[in-house]
């Protein structure tokens, strides 16, 4: 079963399965960008943005985000929070390091799967990634204490909500909704075809966008949820519809054919649509409704 990396961190730092941390955290999403500064120009994600402040959020544990200007303001900075908050969370692009200690430019990181000492040269260039400022979390850890049936399903309509209640053109079903309006212009984009090739692969690596770990959370805890195979026949079309996406998206990379772009259009709306049925599902079977 594929998880996203960040997921599979925390579920490693809080005891948890790699499920319990997906649906608690309300990691399924969607987002579309776009712009000449992007390379490539046009891109999509299925993770939530913010991924380890929302799980923290609803496990009731308190998740300080901060942002550091400059490399050696950074430093400090984590230096004077790891007495009190190690490990602090790292985000490196779309992953998540947890830094357990620095002394004496070494660094001692937590992937899911090790925990290493390294040169801090080494981590922090990672963690800077060319950029003007370096993102982290400082968590206060306590033991996790929650009621899973209860929890879970709070979790998922607040999921649906995020998925269904407009919050701009460029997230949840809207930015669907936009990306099935705006792909017919992509050809006016010279590297239009890098970006259908690029999302075609990530559909394909990241379990069609995390639309089937998301099943496979769900039928992990049918148990606990209840009703879930009525959900999970519902989440089958919108995965058949994302495996649907990322041929078409194949194909118009390797032709380079602009019509290929306009017949993209139509089912880019229908996998809205399923999307849609899908998440007011949840709503209708744990949340009494929007």
């Amino acid at each position: 079963m594929l998880y996203p990396q960040p997921v599979r961190l925390m579920a490693t730092l809080l005891n948890l399965s790699p499920a319990q941390a997906f649906l608690a955290g309300r990691a399924a999403a969607f987002t579309y960008r776009r712009g000449p500064h992007l390379t490539p120009p046009h891109q999509i994600d299925g993770l939530v943005p913010e991924y380890e402040r929302r799980l923290c959020e609803q496990l009731g544990l308190t998740c300080r985000k901060h942002v550091v200007s400059q490399r050696e303001t950074g430093r400090a900075t984590l230096e004077a929070l790891l007495a009190e908050h190690a490990p602090l969370l790292l985000v490196v692009g779309h992953e998540t390091l947890a830094l357990h200690a620095l002394h004496n430019d070494v660094a001692i990181v937590q992937t899911p799967t090790t925990r290493e000492e390294h040169p801090w040269h080494e981590v922090e260039a990672r963690w800077w990634d060319g950029l003007y400022a370096g993102t982290f979390y400082a968590v206060d850890w306590q033991p996790v204490q929650v009621e899973w049936s209860a929890l879970l399903r709070k979790a998922l309509v607040a999921n649906a909500h995020d998925m269904l209640v407009c919050s701009g053109w460029w997230y949840g079903v809207d930015g669907i909704e936009f990306w099935s309006e705006d792909v017919v212009r992509w050809q006016e984009e010279p590297q239009w075809a890098l970006s259908a090739a690029t999302m075609s692969r990530q559909i394909e690596t990241e379990a069609l966008l995390w639309r089937r770990t998301l099943a496979d959370a769900l039928d992990e805890h049918a148990d606990v949820l209840g009703n879930s195979a009525r959900l999970i026949s519902a989440l089958d079309e919108v995965c058949e519809r994302w495996q649907h996406i990322a041929a078409m998206l194949a194909d118009a990379a390797a032709t380079a054919d602009p019509q290929a772009l306009v017949r993209l259009s139509a089912p880019l709306l229908r996998l809205a649509h399923a999307e849609s049925r899908f998440w007011s599902r949840i709503v209708d079977t744990y949340g009494m409704g929007i």
